[in-house]
């Protein structure tokens, strides 16, 4: 039971401290990255594994058993759901580029000068709008847009 209970209590520290400054935070440091705030379904889903983890240790052997699927199952279903999300948001956001570059590529092509095009593109495009404000306040657009 005590090994049931170490093991409960190493994967709840590994739940709850997922990047790499998991130590650090431990030991009292800052982390240098901002902390990721789980998606709603992937919040519940983990919420529920912790469930079935808990209802498994008060049902014995086979509820040990029965408890490790359920976790498995619900951690497969995080990754899928993880995935999935940051897929969409990389499509959206591809999507959202190619749109930035037709608009400039228009643009150019009517004989725009290049800073005209990239402050008019930048209404239509939000990708833009940092890169054509850094070029407004005199600065250099190159860097903002990678």
């Amino acid at each position: 039971m005590t090994l049931v209970a170490a093991v409960l209590a190493s994967w709840a520290v590994w739940w709850w401290l997922p990047d790499g400054d998991a130590l650090r935070r431990l030991g009292g440091e800052p982390s240098v990255r901002p902390a990721r705030r789980l998606p709603r379904p992937v919040a519940v889903l983990g919420a529920a594994g912790l469930v079935i983890v808990a209802a498994g240790v008060m049902a014995g052997p086979s509820g040990v058993a029965v408890s490790l699927a359920g976790t498995v199952v619900t951690g497969t279903v995080l990754a899928v759901l993880v995935r999935q999300t940051e897929r969409r948001r990389a499509a959206a956001q591809g999507a959202e580029i190619v749109k930035a570059g037709e608009a400039m590529a228009g643009l150019l092509r009517v004989g725009r000068v290049p800073s005209a095009a990239l402050a008019e593109a930048a209404q239509d495009a939000p990708v833009l709008r940092v890169a054509a404000a850094e070029h407004a306040a005199g600065g250099e657009a190159a860097p903002a847009l990678r």
